[in-house]
């Protein structure tokens, strides 16, 4: 998905969370709380990911992008 979003990095000295999906409204769409494990936090980053950007395209293979149906819950994420 990394062509579909940006990645910043910044310090702070009080830090809200570990790490945060922001949308381009400024809203917070999804923070890894501070120092909640990796495999939690990526895994609920990668569900915010998918409800609000889509499922990402796949490869076939065969140097074809395949692009996942579109999503019934895109758009309607909290």
């Amino acid at each position: 998905m990394a062509h579909r979003i940006d990645l910043q990095a910044a310090e702070t000295d009080d830090r809200p969370a570990d790490a945060l999906l922001i949308r381009p409204d400024a809203d917070i769409a999804w923070a890894a709380t501070i120092d909640e494990p990796t495999d939690t936090a990526a895994r609920t980053l990668r569900e915010a990911l998918s409800c609000w950007f889509g499922a990402p395209a796949r490869s076939d293979g065969a140097g074809v992008v395949v692009a996942p149906a579109a999503s019934p819950i895109v758009g309607r994420c909290f």
